[in-house]
């Protein structure tokens, strides 16, 4: 076999395995939060806890958790409703980002080896794609900044001896902010008492004693 081609055969093996290592962290980290925020959700009370399972709703269901922390301590904050509209800006930006940038590229295509007439309409579109592309790391930096907040606040309520050796962990390895989670999904600190009940609706807020 040519030297060739025994090195792109090895470098398809090593690139599959390096996919498969990834998606299988990937799935293992989406397993452990998941089950993790379901479960602290439905031990406090917390209404539809199954949208711990969805994108959108994990980020409603990790908010709604740190709020009901806060409310006990007569806070009342919306972090479920600020990472949620992170969430869906974030989505909503990089969608037509990444749209914007393929009729973009499309239609350099199409024009190539002629002069483009509207040097403006170029440049213009080109910053429109700019800015939206900003706006997207913007909304991501924010929903990893609140995210991560909001996951110390839980820490700090169900494991508040290790809520700072958890949130550095969880900040600097991969699969340690799941696994922390894990830990701290049966603590029974910050439970509610039995007689209370909560709701986070989607479309208001009902809390019933």
């Amino acid at each position: 076999m040519p030297s060739e081609a025994l090195a792109g055969l090895i470098f398809i093996a090593v690139f599959l395995i390096v996919c498969l290592v990834v998606s299988g962290l990937g799935l293992a980290n989406y397993i452990m939060t998941s089950m993790s925020l379901y479960t602290l959700a439905n031990r406090r009370k917390i209404s539809n806890p199954w949208l711990a399972w969805l994108p959108l709703g994990a980020s409603w269901i990790t908010g709604a958790i740190v709020d009901r922390h806060d409310e006990m301590q007569g806070v009342r904050r919306k972090w479920r409703i600020t990472l949620l509209v992170l969430e869906i800006l974030f989505y909503v930006a990089y969608i037509i980002g990444f749209v914007a940038m393929i009729v973009f590229l499309v239609a350099v295509g199409i024009s190539e080896g002629e002069n483009i007439s509207d040097i403006g309409a170029f440049l213009g579109a080109f910053f429109f794609i700019y800015a939206i592309l900003i706006a997207a790391v913007l909304a991501a930096t924010a929903l990893v900044f609140c995210r991560y907040i909001c996951i110390y606040k839980i820490f700090e309520v169900t494991r508040p001896e290790k809520a700072i050796k958890y949130i550095l962990l969880s900040l600097l390895v991969p699969l340690a902010s799941a696994i922390c989670l894990l830990k701290c999904k049966d603590s029974i600190l910050g439970m509610p008492r039995v007689e209370e009940t909560i709701a986070y609706p989607l479309t208001q807020d009902t809390q019933t004693e």
